[in-house]
């Protein structure tokens, strides 16, 4: 506030710079002594308030008084004075003085103030209502003659109504018919908006508002509608009533009529852009886009108002900047392009997208157009057909050499027993016992390889962790580096879990590997085992996880870690990185593959060069008496010189299990082909018993030799052997159940071998 002070009293002058900064902090005052200096203060015309002095020196109040009213007409003038009389400041403020303020009561300067700056606001105000109302009663009679409008004129305390001569042309009524009402107005309002537009002026009058638009449908004299924008303003008197509304009514119909086409147009390209599975996009050559559908907008993250000052390389990073903008000059400069790039959001994920675009021209601009397709599952379905040719090389890796493995083990596990019987010196049942645990262990990798390759599991049993992990724990202490410390913690309450042994064995070794090739230097290597539960909400929240007790086996290193980049393929077949021929890549997906066949997961917590934590969860079983019990040996039953029919194309298994059924009692003709053992079986078919056969042999293999020997003698009895896999065979044809009595895998152990060929021949009780 800015405030022109007339005083030759600097210490009145003073007095009252005080009150008005106190009260007004920002105000700003203007101090001045003589008549000069206050015409030219006046004529700045820069002042919100003047107070002035009624007695000065070489100057009079009244004088002042009629200054301001000449060059300052309106600004509120205030007398502040100790000399001024009450009859003179009564005259003051008859002479046009806003208030005068006795200098001994200076308490109500302020107040005095604040009164004379809203009179004088009220009379601004006042005055130019007034002139706005002159003015617009000027402009209505111009606008009435001059425009096409259906210009009205309602006053409301008559409800009489005035049209212009263009509501009879627009509408075809009668040039201002007598009798025109507001109501009648009214009345010719479509019905369906009658009520909403009554409703809608007496909201405005009601609230004060000086103005009022609405479209609606208004009636012609031939009885059809017309679609038109109707403006009105409210005057109002002194006290605020209202008491006139001028207005004008705009025939719009053929405008709406026009708009709806266009909306249709719009809403129909709308639906189709939106119906795209893709994103789509139009832009200029500037880089401006024109238009996308609602589909860009939810993948991308950001708002269609983001999207108008983005342009087409705001959605990509790096190299792929360079890249997508070579493209697009393409499209600008041949006409049409395409390409494959990660579609970067508002959240900075990135989604593989196959783009396309093509030239075209709108309203003389050169303009691209086009569509992406997100090809995330394209990419996934490729990452599948390759880890699918993958396994599928595995599986045909892994068959080929199941049949020379577990041939080359079978002697070792079937000589192993009975070289056992025969030994007396406790070192060589030792050595011969660790030769056979080998020979197990190998059968078992076998198996597992098998199993991965082909998707299958093994049989599961009721066992302890804690007693598998001793078997770890030797394996480490035996030849892992002694730099690597070894901790263990072991829960001594650990639930039992329902597990094939030799998978969870190849588990916990795989892993404890890995712990000491992350350690070359040495370092800490810990095995513990610990129980948990989970509940619904904890398992939601872990990929794979299922509620309920879980048996957690950790397997920790101090080693190097895990990359970020590594942590993506780490569970890939064939990944690995370590150097090569000292890794295979086929560990932690054995890993993942077994937990999961056991309804387990695993999780993994790892950082560079701050070491790894495998948890392996696995369902907790109810505990039984049975897990990991010691079972005693069984009965090895011996033949009573029945006759045997052995036949496999193996020397080395050949003659081991021909030793062994001949040391429990039997007879045994061994043939090396299906072709010597028809020349030996059919002299002595009636005698023998058993036909025990490899299924895979050169020339006659073991199902075309059993139908030959069955013709020869129906009902012969089968026992079908093999090393190839570690159940029935491959083929339809092949398959033991059609042609054998019985299967056994290749390896198998000594007693294996005899329960089976007992059941066979014994005479149902």
């Amino acid at each position: 506030m800015k405030i022109l002070h007339l005083e030759d009293n600097a210490h009145d002058a003073e007095l009252v710079r005080e009150i008005l900064a106190e009260e007004w902090p920002d105000c700003r005052v203007t101090v001045v002594a003589g008549q000069r200096e206050y015409v030219a203060a006046l004529q700045a015309g820069t002042h919100d308030l003047i107070i002035s002095d009624f007695t000065l020196v070489r100057f009079d109040g009244t004088s002042a008084l009629k200054l301001a009213h000449e060059h300052a007409p309106g600004i509120p003038f205030i007398f502040v004075s100790g000399t001024i009389g009450e009859e003179r400041a009564i005259e003051a403020v008859h002479a046009g003085a806003s208030d005068y303020v006795i200098k001994d009561r200076m308490q109500r300067l302020t107040t005095a103030i604040r009164r004379a700056l809203r009179e004088s606001e009220e009379r601004r105000s006042r005055q130019q209502a007034e002139a706005a109302l002159r003015e617009s009663n000027e402009r209505f009679q111009l606008v009435a003659r001059a425009t096409n409008d259906a210009v009205w004129d309602w006053n409301l305390l008559t409800d009489d109504m005035w049209w212009n001569e263009s509501h009879s042309i627009l509408f075809r009524y009668p040039p201002n018919p007598a009798g025109s009402t507001g109501a009648a107005w009214i009345a010719r309002i479509h019905p369906a908006d009658r009520t909403r537009v009554h409703d809608g002026i007496k909201q405005a009058i009601a609230r004060g508002l000086t103005t009022w638009t609405d479209e609606y449908r208004y009636g012609r004299a031939d009885g059809s509608y017309a679609d038109v924008l109707d403006r009105g303003y409210v005057l109002r008197d002194a006290t605020g009533h209202p008491y006139r509304i001028l207005g004008s009514i705009q025939d719009i119909t053929a405008q709406k009529l026009a708009l709806a086409a266009v909306t249709r147009e719009r809403d129909f390209s709308d639906a189709v852009l939106n119906s795209l599975p893709g994103i789509f996009y139009l832009f200029d050559e500037q880089g401006k886009f024109i238009r996308w559908n609602s589909r860009f907008s939810q993948v991308s993250g950001y708002t269609d108002s983001e999207i108008t000052h983005m342009s087409p390389l705001d959605f990509f990073a790096g190299k792929e900047k360079d890249f997508i903008q070579g493209r697009i000059g393409e499209v600008f400069s041949k006409g049409l392009s395409d390409a494959e790039a990660n579609f970067v959001t508002k959240q900075l994920e990135h989604i593989p997208y196959f783009f396309t675009g093509s030239l075209i021209m709108i309203d003389g601009r050169r303009c691209l157009i086009g569509v992406g397709t997100d090809i995330t599952e394209k990419r996934k379905l490729q990452e599948q057909f390759l880890r699918a040719q993958r396994l599928e090389g595995i599986g045909m890796l892994a068959a080929g050499i199941a049949h020379d493995l577990n041939n080359v083990l079978t002697p070792i596990l079937m000589a192993g027993p009975m070289l056992r019987v025969r030994a007396t010196d406790p070192l060589d049942q030792r050595l011969l016992q660790t030769l056979e645990h080998s020979a197990e262990r190998g059968a078992a990798l076998v198996r597992q390889i098998l199993a991965f390759a082909h998707g299958t599991t093994g049989e599961p049993r009721l066992m302890q962790v804690k007693l598998l992990a001793r078997d770890i724990i030797e394996v480490i202490e035996g030849t892992f580096p002694k730099s690597i410390k070894l901790k263990q913690d072991f829960s001594s309450d650990t639930w039992p879990i329902r597990a094939n042994p030799t998978q969870i064995h190849q588990v916990l070794l795989n892993l404890c590997v890995n712990a000491r090739d992350a350690m070359p230097r040495g370092g800490q290597l810990r095995l513990r085992t610990s129980n948990r539960r989970l509940e619904a909400a904890q398992a939601r929240a872990i990929p794979g996880a299922r509620p309920g007790p879980y048996v957690t086996i950790e397997v920790s290193d101090s080693g190097t870690g895990i990359s970020p980049e590594a942590l993506k393929h780490i569970w890939e077949p064939f990944f690995t990185t370590k150097e090569a021929g000292k890794g295979t890549g086929l560990g932690l997906s054995t890993v993942r593959g077994i937990v999961e066949s056991h309804q387990g997961f695993i999780e993994l917590e790892t950082a560079p060069d701050r070491g790894t934590t495998f948890s392996i969860n696995i369902p907790a079983a109810e505990a039984d008496a049975s897990a990991d019990a010691v079972v005693p040996a069984p009965f090895l039953p011996r033949g009573d010189g029945q006759l045997l029919l052995l036949v496999d194309d193996e020397s080395t298994n050949r003659d081991v299990t021909h030793a062994t059924l001949a040391r429990y009692g039997y007879r045994v003709l061994a043939a090396g082909s299906g072709t010597e053992a028809v020349s030996l079986f059919i002299p002595r078919s009636d005698e023998i018993r058993l036909l025990i056969t490899d299924l895979h042999m050169p020339n006659l293999d073991g199902a075309s030799l059993t139908r030959i020997l069955q013709r020869i003698k129906p009902g012969l009895k089968v026992l079908a052997i093999s090393g190839l896999t570690s159940g029935p065979a491959g083929s339809e044809t092949e398959k033991p159940e059609q042609f054998a009595n019985d299967y056994l895998p290749k390896p198998f152990k000594p007693e294996t071998l005899l329960l089976k060929v007992h059941r066979l021949i014994q005479p149902p009780a």
